[in-house]
């Protein structure tokens, strides 16, 4: 049988994957309807999103998606400022739950090692 510090630590682990693929799932969904926006609205923003090299559109270019995120083209279109603000937002919760994640790590070997336990 586990030990609670065990059972605990693995409950957190579990929990934390489920969030963080949960978000990304979110994101991804959001950036799919940003795209089909942009590809019906704005065709010129969507090429120029979708193009990787000599790779023509309809590819993933995520530098270019997440200049675009930050910046404020295209910000007077309503639909897309709502949605950027979204994907942006998912991203952040993200960020913030992957560093919470390597600092409880970090603070869990600490007290691993402080503790001796095998």
């Amino acid at each position: 049988m586990m030990p609670i510090v065990e059972l605990a630590i693995s409950i957190a682990l579990l929990l934390g994957a489920i969030l963080i693929i949960f978000l990304f799932f979110l994101s991804f969904i959001s950036n799919v309807k940003l795209n089909s926006y942009l590809k019906k609205n704005n065709i010129d923003r969507w090429r120029y999103l979708t193009s990787i090299g000599q790779f023509g559109p309809g590819c993933s270019n995520i530098f270019k998606l997440i200049k675009y995120l930050y910046s404020d083209i295209d910000n007077n279109d309503s639909n897309i400022r709502v949605q950027k603000k979204r994907i942006r937002n998912y991203l952040t919760i993200i960020l913030y739950v992957l560093i919470f994640f390597f600092i409880f790590f970090i603070a869990l070997a600490i007290l691993w090692k402080e503790l001796d336990i095998p």
